[in-house]
């Protein structure tokens, strides 16, 4: 999908405040993997909050639109993240992530992101 920055620091935000369904974030080792942004979170008593998003060091644009793939079970928690998100509709009908990712990495021969350290832990 094709999201603002924006949007996606609200997706990170709020995945990282959800508290009670399966896949919600209760410690260091149940924090998301991400490729081709870096995420700076602070760890209090009571959860996890974002500092910041960044690309290669420099902070994320809240209005440049990235394309975005999301992958693993999503549906526990896709439709209140997009709600947050203010994304009233996804198309669904595209391949999905297992398939996009066969589609650019064999197919179209493009390649991901470089890994980075991808999370900086307060």
């Amino acid at each position: 999908m094709e999201l603002t920055g924006d949007q996606i620091y609200t997706l990170v935000e709020t995945t990282l405040s959800m508290t009670g369904n399966r896949g919600a974030v209760c410690n260091d080792s149940t924090l998301y993997v991400s490729s081709g942004f870096e995420m700076d979170i602070t760890k209090s008593g009571t959860g996890y909050s974002l500092n910041s998003l960044t690309i290669e060091g420099e902070e994320l644009d809240r209005n440049k639109t990235y394309s975005f793939l999301i992958y693993g079970d999503r549906d526990w928690y896709m439709s209140t993240v997009m709600e947050e998100m203010g994304v009233s509709e996804v198309d669904t009908t595209g391949p999905k992530a297992e398939q996009y990712l066969m589609q650019c990495l064999v197919e179209q021969g493009t390649q991901l992101e470089a890994p980075t350290d991808y999370i900086t832990l307060w």
